[in-house]
């Protein structure tokens, strides 16, 4: 059975089963597994958004840039239908505007 990892998003998962009134649980070997590549894959983004910050050109270029990077890594993990699935129903450029704000509000 899959640990689960001890990040912020496993944390809340916990805290809100608690929260529930579930004093005791024991993960299910595939939600584990579903939550790691979830907060893997949160974080794979957040980092893709902020190193775009960080490149030459405007806005519009680094979004372009973000959702090309964002293609690639879906290819190497699905087949193209899935990967094409995915890019219709995730709006990277929607994604990359959200992060782009969160990020330059940080560091501001």
């Amino acid at each position: 059975m899959g640990e689960l990892r001890a990040t912020p998003l496993t944390r809340l998962f916990m805290d809100s089963l608690r929260a529930a009134g579930r004093s005791r649980y024991v993960p299910y070997a595939p939600v584990a597994a579903h939550l790691t590549e979830m907060a893997d894959h949160l974080e794979l983004t957040s980092a893709l958004a902020r190193t775009s910050l960080a490149r030459p050109g405007s806005d519009e270029d680094r979004e372009a840039w973000f959702r090309d990077e964002i293609r690639r890594a879906l290819r190497r993990r699905m087949t193209e239908v899935d990967a094409q699935a995915y890019e219709v129903a995730g709006r990277f450029g929607l994604s990359w505007r959200g992060l782009a704000r969160y990020w330059r509000k940080k560091s501001a």
